[in-house]
């Protein structure tokens, strides 16, 4: 059973009907990680910098539009815009945000924020929603839930989680995660472990079935 992406388990949690299957077999059949098509590589490693370092002047974020591949450069314009809306004049210190995976039965779920800021006094952990699609209610309660269950424990009691819409410079967060739902998301992983076992039970099959064709059976030659 595999490790999968916050960002993967909140798109299969948010699917109904048969699109859950396709985003399952979408995240068997996916290339290994390679940095060149990771999209926002670039800009997520840059804000990280921008805040661990000084973080005091916001015209430095736009030369991460420049670090990019031209075809990603409007996306990263836009972005970084919606991104010094949320920052405006509040007073920002980084801090190094907890990481942890998640685990409901064999399946675990990496819980991995961007940005650890002290925002007006208020220690935040944020995730980072880059894409322009916009954030809906439904996976922003996924998303804080998903992470005041795991990363509770490695907070302090005040510490803050949020979800930060990047494009638009919204932050969302909530002093009243949604708990009720919280039997629904643990019945979704185990819907997806038991979707991944079965589409690897398929494919198993499948191999099995083509190499025990009788056209693909070797026989030894004749005497």
């Amino acid at each position: 059973m595999p490790e999968i992406s916050l960002t993967d388990f909140v798109n299969f949690v948010t699917r109904s009907g048969s699109p859950k299957l396709t985003k399952v077999r979408q995240i068997r059949n996916r290339e290994e990680y390679d940095p060149i098509r990771d999209f926002w590589k670039e800009l997520r490693e840059g804000l990280v910098r921008y805040h661990a370092g000084s973080g005091e002047d916001k015209q430095d974020l736009d030369a991460l539009v420049d670090a990019t591949l031209e075809a990603r450069q409007d996306h990263y314009r836009e972005a970084i815009k919606g991104y010094k809306r949320f920052l405006g004049r509040k007073s920002v210190q980084w801090f190094e945000p907890p990481r942890i995976t998640w685990y409901e039965g064999d399946l675990g779920i990496r819980i991995n924020p961007e940005l650890g800021l002290i925002i007006n006094g208020v220690p935040t952990v944020i995730k980072v929603h880059f894409k322009s699609r916009q954030l809906t209610k439904r996976r922003i309660e996924c998303i804080l839930l998903l992470m005041e269950d795991a990363l509770r424990p490695h907070c302090q009691e005040h510490d803050r989680f949020a979800v930060l819409d990047c494009w638009t410079g919204k932050l969302f967060h909530s002093d009243q995660p949604r708990w009720k739902i919280r039997p629904y998301l643990i019945g979704e992983a185990r819907a997806f472990s038991t979707m991944w076992t079965e589409l690897a039970r398929m494919e198993r099959a499948a191999l099995e079935a083509k190499w025990g064709r009788p056209e693909l059976t070797l026989h030894a030659p004749p005497a």
